[in-house]
């Protein structure tokens, strides 16, 4: 969920744990609160969202760009010209 709401440009407010730490570059892309026994410090890093307008744009736009590195378009159509230079080269020279 993390990865979609970063892809329309929204930074994402997690509890830092296992996954959401992996994603989440605090101050980039996102927020984390760092204790999840303590909903008060995630209401914290949600009011800090809402009320520093300019940040939120800022870490959503970086946030759609740093998941596009995880975009498989890219590799899709490099192994689509892989199998296509594969496949002309047997048309070529059969073994």
């Amino acid at each position: 969920a993390f990865n979609v709401a970063m892809a329309a440009g929204r930074p994402v407010v997690a509890l830092k744990a296992p996954g959401a730490a992996d994603m989440i570059e605090p101050g980039k892309n996102g927020l984390l609160a760092s204790d999840a026994n303590d909903p008060a410090d995630l209401a914290a890093r949600m009011a800090e969202m809402v009320e520093h307008p300019d940040k939120r744009a800022e870490m959503g736009a970086y946030a759609r760009k740093w998941v596009q590195q995880f975009d498989l378009g890219p590799v899709a159509e490099s192994l689509e010209a892989l199998y296509m230079q594969t496949a002309r080269m047997a048309d070529e020279e059969p073994i």
